[in-house]
């Protein structure tokens, strides 16, 4: 290989640094997020509503940033995405109300909903084998957000809450720099019209509903997972390395997908409801405060969980051929929407304090329900 190849690689790969740069972005302000927001009047009662905001927005634009990317390109959006994910950060740290904190979600949502479509259909269209690409960059972007989550308290310690988001986006802009050198493969544009491209993105999110929610359930678990493992005995400090632990199973877990998502054994629709089973029996354990099979059977539903990324969106990019970025949207879209409906059912659940459980219990036990009887479905379909 000479420099002239060497430097067409290295730059063609560069998208997977700009896919660790930007969830270290967004996790190192996991601790000032919802500090700073109560400090500036967001009820800590309602601090759902900025994921709530940021999914909102990640419904709507994924798919139309994905059928972008397919008419115009990959490295324009990843560009354009990097700099509204520094903008949001930017409103972040000078706000000074509630609608400040909404409005700075909102355009986060929408960096997101701009990036990931173009990165993962990049990621397909990249390499030789589209599923070792999309397990490299899921592994690298996961493994960003459990270094970003590491530092994320230090940080805000340390510097403050609202310096932790400007240094959130200075690594934006670092990731920017990146972006503007990746060089994206020659090849021509073919994109359906916008109306087809969105029926396509919301029809692969529909299917992708019922095979993966219990991905969905993560975001629910961070919140919910503290409290549970205190009650059971742990140390902060466990408890924290704990989850750490678990990032970093979902990270690993990546490439492993990658080489077993061809086996004809690998089914996504019953490794999700196997892992939604796993999670229901850890559920029941901590409500018993049997701290060995809660954490044991807990570690089995982030293997199952972290089996379901690449393989999904590996799928949901092979089916829509060319259109990868609409594939990709689609695969998005679903995530989002599983996110919303868990935070809601868990809302829910929570405040009705199912069988005399505990509300954290109840909220969780609730969702898990629910996103069974949703892979139940999938499971059916895909037999």
């Amino acid at each position: 290989m000479n420099n002239e190849e060497f430097e067409v690689g290295l730059r063609g790969r560069l998208y997977l640094l700009v896919g660790a740069l930007m969830p270290l972005s967004f996790s190192l302000a996991s601790v000032a997020r919802p500090l700073l927001a109560v400090a500036v009047g967001v009820q800590a009662g309602i601090l759902a509503i900025i994921p709530l905001v940021s999914n909102i927005a990640q419904i709507f634009f994924r798919p139309i940033f994905g059928y972008l990317s397919d008419k115009h390109g990959r490295k324009i959006f990843i560009s354009i995405a990097v700099l509204i994910y520094a903008t949001g950060y930017i409103i972040y740290s000078i706000a000074e109300s509630p609608l400040h904190i909404i409005i700075a979600s909102f355009v986060i949502g929408i960096g997101i909903g701009c990036l990931w479509p173009a990165l993962m259909a990049l990621s397909a269209e990249i390499g030789s084998n589209a599923r070792e690409s999309l397990g490299s960059l899921l592994m690298l972007s996961f493994l960003g957000s459990l270094i970003g989550s590491v530092f994320s308290g230090f940080v805000a310690e340390v510097f403050g809450w609202r310096e932790t988001y400007m240094l959130s986006a200075l690594v934006a802009l670092c990731a920017f720099l990146v972006a503007v050198m990746l060089k994206e493969p020659s090849m021509k544009r073919e994109a359906p019209d916008i109306r087809s491209s969105l029926k396509l993105s919301y029809k692969i999110a529909a299917r992708s509903v019922t095979r993966i929610n219990s991905i969905g359930l993560k975001p629910i678990l961070s919140t919910y997972l503290p409290v549970i493992l205190l009650d059971l005995g742990l140390t902060q400090t466990i408890i924290g390395v704990f989850m750490a632990f678990d990032r970093l199973i979902t990270s690993i877990m990546q490439k492993v997908s990658a080489k077993v998502s061809t086996k004809k054994l690998f089914r996504i629709p019953a490794i999700n409801l196997l892992s939604l089973g796993a999670l229901l029996l850890f559920i029941t354990m901590a409500s018993y405060h049997n701290l060995l099979l809660a954490i044991s059977s807990y570690i089995t539903y982030s293997v199952g969980a972290g089996l379901l990324p690449t393989s999904e969106l590996a799928e949901a990019t092979e089916r829509a051929g060319r259109a990868k970025g609409s594939g990709a949207g689609g695969f998005g879209v679903a995530l989002s929407f599983t996110r919303i409906i868990a935070s809601s059912i868990a809302t829910a659940g929570g405040s009705i304090e199912i069988a005399s459980l505990s509300p954290v219990i109840s909220a969780l036990l609730a969702s898990t329900l629910a996103f069974m009887f949703l892979s139940i479905i999938g499971v059916i379909k895909g037999s």
